[in-house]
């Protein structure tokens, strides 16, 4: 799976090589964010994607909810509404 932003860099999520992050103290609905995107992640790239609260060497992350991880990438929850969706990436982290 592609995503590339003419802004920002190009991310490819692969078979295998693909994790969903979330932070031990998330919400409830963090967790229920990340567990939704594994499962269909996991039908897109025919493969299992683990949810997981550390980030794997050699593995491109997807992180999911407010956390230490999404603040030092700059994305600032307090400025936007309450569900909004932000989705920066960072080297292999998105």
């Amino acid at each position: 799976m592609y995503a590339g932003w003419g802004f920002s860099q190009d991310v490819v999520l692969r078979p295998g090589s693909t994790q969903i992050y979330v932070a031990d103290d998330a919400c409830a609905v963090a967790r229920f964010a990340a567990g939704e995107l594994a499962s269909t992640l996991s039908r897109v790239l025919d493969c299992e994607i683990s949810v997981t609260n550390v980030f794997l060497d050699g593995f491109t992350a997807v992180s999911v909810g407010d956390n230490g991880y999404s603040r030092d990438a700059g994305i600032d929850v307090d400025s936007h509404p309450r569900d909004a969706g932000i989705i920066k990436a960072v080297n292999s982290r998105i």
